[in-house]
């Protein structure tokens, strides 16, 4: 299964076997890029904050003979380049993992699978600024095709994968999270409906995170459930109108789309019809474009596997984050102040590394837990503070710590993303 993936300048990058593609929104158009170095299915695709994009580990099934190769291997595509480069491999051949980008700029690998179904609980984790992987904690259980998912207090959120085709072979297999403060995964209770895998996970503007989609060997059908971080508890969800579909997106509005062509609204915990249903789509890829609609790729079939494209355009559609320009001085500075001062940063005032600053801008959904990524210079910066700016009517604010190791300049990029979108890029002064 090919991945896609958003990149900052609203294209999307869509990468597997030994081909890439970027699709424009705009032109509704597909454009060759650079090839990946080696043919890779079923890798995991993380997009980092200097926006290039970790292509991790997958294998390939070469029909002819029968013969699947694994990797271990890991590259990067670098949009301003069009180019794929190898970067430093993992501890093991991985296919089926998850890469999950955390809080502080570097992104867990969990899972997978290596060769003859065996399943690994090593997890690793990748430094953007070194390109290298290192041990973090030890799963719970083995997991492939799992769901890894961010909570909004930075700690992931793994569910049900798989653990080969005999349905005995899921017994063990369990929901657990990590926590990247001591880098230990821990067991969480049983999901309200146990036996079911292949799930997609959606972090909800509450907090809690919708678990839909899957299967159970037993052909009974599937609902969706909900889990709260606040209990580390699992519970049923509303019933559905239809089967669950392959996919589920959080919309720019807080509602979730599904592949089956339903809307989630989690403010009712209620499903309802769109009219769109997509159940025929053989491994069917959704991806947030940054104009609120939503890119479907998928195959026709597994026998015939051409790829197609469809767009999902939302009734309700609201416009990225826009982060706000000062009136005057250096082209394209941010409206950003020094937290302490409030006065804004600029080359007569840089910032530094540790200091908290105010980012103004619109675009936060009100109400949502859900925090956004700010990159300054190509690294993630803390977020102290995000919601409604004190005083402003329809004026959001993030007050952010600037990370060590960037690179000082006049004009340092600012950007962020919330809820799968990027931002417009601003510029600091940085010493």
């Amino acid at each position: 299964m090919p991945t896609a993936t958003l990149l900052l300048d609203g294209r999307v990058l869509i990468a597997g076997d030994r081909t890439a593609d970027l699709f424009d929104p705009r032109s509704g158009q597909f454009t060759r890029t650079g090839d990946l170095k080696v043919e890779r299915i079923e890798h995991s695709a993380t997009r980092l904050p200097d926006g290039r994009v970790l292509i991790a580990g997958g294998g390939f099934t070469r029909s002819a003979v029968g013969a699947i190769s694994f990797n271990a291997s890991a590259e990067i595509y670098d949009p301003a380049t069009g180019t794929f480069a190898f970067t430093s491999d993992m501890d093991l051949v991985r296919r089926g993992n998850r890469g999950t980008l955390l809080a502080n700029g570097k992104v867990l690998i969990t899972g997978g699978a290596e060769p003859f179904h065996d399943f690994n609980r090593r997890a690793m984790l990748f430094d953007p600024a070194s390109e290298t992987f290192s041990p973090t904690g030890e799963m719970v259980s083995g997991q492939f095709y799992h769901t890894a998912t961010l909570l909004s207090d930075g700690r992931v959120l793994l569910t049900n994968g798989s653990y080969g085709g005999d349905p005995s072979d899921f017994d063990w297999v369990r929901p657990e999270i990590y926590d990247p403060a001591t880098g230990v995964f821990f067991p969480l209770p049983e999901m309200a409906i146990p036996g079911v895998h292949f799930l997609r996970a959606t972090l909800l503007p509450n907090g809690k995170v919708l678990l839909s989609g899957g299967w159970r060997y037993d052909g009974q059908p599937v609902s969706a459930e909900l889990f709260d971080p606040a209990t580390g508890r699992f519970s049923p969800s509303s019933d559905t109108k239809r089967p669950l579909g392959p996919t589920a997106t959080l919309l720019s509005d807080g509602t979730v789309f599904l592949g089956n062509g339903e809307i989630y609204d989690p403010a009712t915990d209620r499903f309802s019809g769109t009219g769109e249903g997509t159940n025929n789509r053989f491994n069917q890829v959704a991806t947030l474009l940054a104009d609120g609609a939503v890119l479907l790729t998928y195959y026709s079939n597994a026998v015939t596997p051409t790829g197609l494209q469809a767009i999902y355009t939302p009734v309700r559609r609201l416009p990225p984050p826009a982060l706000f320009t000062l009136p005057s001085g250096t082209l394209g500075q941010g409206a950003i102040l020094h937290a302490d001062t409030h006065l804004p940063v600029g080359q007569a005032n840089p910032a530094v590394a540790g200091e908290a600053l105010e980012i103004y801008l619109t675009g936060l959904l009100d109400g949502s837990v859900i925090p956004p990524q700010v990159s300054i210079g190509g690294r993630l910066a803390e977020v102290l503070y995000f919601g409604r700016a004190p005083g402003l009517a329809n004026i959001n604010q993030i007050n952010v710590r600037v990370p060590a190791g960037i690179a000082p300049g006049p004009t340092v990029s600012v950007r962020l993303t919330y809820i799968g979108r990027p931002s417009n890029e601003v510029t600091i002064a940085v010493q």
